[in-house]
């Protein structure tokens, strides 16, 4: 058998395996948290430095991001709010100002623009002004080291 099949029959029977067990464990019951207005994306990092998952989604009718802090059993506090620019869609999670904490940058498709959502280490972010895009309607956005020099594009 070729190598790279036999790592895909490995991940099907470990999938299988972790299908078994979330079925016999059962799944906790679904939950609805409140967010903005028609939530479009979302990034998950510790944004409040305590070791649990928490989510940042972005509400492109009422140009917010609603910040969900986690509490480490699969369930979120009640969100902050955060305004940004008109119609924002695309959102990434990384440490654009170097001090350890995951920010926030936001791209604004109504108005052409960027967010930066600084990290304030209070389990909440300062929003900087808007900068231009570059280009028309950003939908998305990501950051990444390409070349591996500690600095995120």
């Amino acid at each position: 058998m070729v190598p790279s099949a036999q790592r895909f029959l490995a991940l099907i029977g470990f999938s299988a395996i972790a299908l078994s067990l979330a079925h016999a464990r059962g799944f906790m019951p679904a939950v609805d948290y409140t967010v903005g207005s028609a939530p479009v994306s979302m990034a998950a990092a510790d944004f409040n430095g305590d070791r649990r998952p928490d989510l940042a989604v972005v509400n492109e009718k009422d140009g917010t991001v609603s910040l969900l802090l986690g509490r480490g059993d699969g369930t979120f506090r009640r969100a902050k709010t955060f305004v940004v620019g008109n119609g924002p869609s695309g959102i990434a999670a990384a440490d654009f100002n170097g001090d350890g904490r995951p920010d926030l940058v936001v791209t604004n498709a109504g108005d052409n623009t960027l967010n930066i959502l600084v990290n304030n280490g209070h389990g909440g972010f300062d929003v900087a002004p808007p900068i231009p895009s570059g280009g028309i309607e950003p939908l998305a956005v990501a950051a990444l080291d390409l070349n591996g020099d500690g600095v995120l594009i």
